[in-house]
């Protein structure tokens, strides 16, 4: 069941690894999530995982806690705070990408204990990204500026991926914010080419337009990561 489910481990592996093996430190914590076997080569769906550090932030810092805590009135809902929550740290990573993500996965979820229907999670995510307000997001912002804690704000900058996707050549990654970013520009991107008369995308399947654009931002993020380690690599 594992392998088809987005889920962050709570078990911290740095002291079990420090446990045997003795002269072994950390520097940063470690943080297990899991992504469906299914999605491997498709990165666009990386975007919950963004999610699901949304619920780790949460359980660490415990907002959800704290937000009930300034606001008792919110407790029927505890469980749909904990989603609310993630999808918007989720958003300011990723953008319309989490937006596309759920309605594509989930388009007509239903309201349950555990989780808002989708139609409120996309609507709490365009007021997010288009600087809007609501009870949720108002008591998110009060218990983090409360606590200290760094604001929620678009952490993304959306590259122009359209030149080099339409020539199916990778984009060369500019920064972190665009590692981010490219998520969200491959998803309007995949929208487009499925849509698209021209060449070289009427010329190919659906199935397969989703492959190459998967394909195209998965050796973008590689062309980057191995950018990286060549920079700072030791002599």
């Amino acid at each position: 069941m594992e392998e088809q489910e987005y889920f962050f481990q709570t078990t911290e592996p740095a002291k079990i690894i420090k446990h045997f093996i003795a002269g072994v430190d950390f520097d940063v914590e470690l943080v297990q999530v899991a992504l469906p076997k299914l999605y491997r080569h498709k990165p666009i769906y990386n975007v919950g995982l963004y999610h699901e550090l949304g619920h780790f932030y949460d359980n660490d810092y415990k907002i959800v806690k704290h937000c009930l805590v300034m606001e008792p009135s919110l407790k029927p809902e505890a469980s749909h705070l904990e989603e609310y929550f993630s999808d918007i740290i989720a958003a300011s990573y990723t953008g319309y990408a989490i937006h596309k993500f759920l309605s594509c996965l989930v388009p007509d979820e239903k309201s349950c204990e555990s989780h808002p229907a989708t139609k409120d999670r996309l609507k709490n995510i365009e007021d997010f990204l288009e600087g809007k307000t609501n009870k949720y997001i108002d008591i998110f912002n009060k218990v983090i500026t409360a606590r200290g804690l760094p604001e929620i704000k678009i952490r993304f900058i959306k590259p122009d991926i359209h030149k080099c996707f339409n020539n199916i050549r990778p984009y060369e990654i500019k920064s972190i914010e665009e590692v981010h970013g490219i998520l969200d520009a491959a998803w309007e991107f995949l929208e487009m080419a499925q849509k698209s008369k021209d060449s070289p995308w009427c010329d190919i399947n659906e199935f397969e337009i989703h492959r190459i654009v998967n394909d195209l931002v998965e050796k973008s993020i590689r062309n980057r990561m191995i950018k990286e380690k060549w920079e700072h690599a030791t002599s």
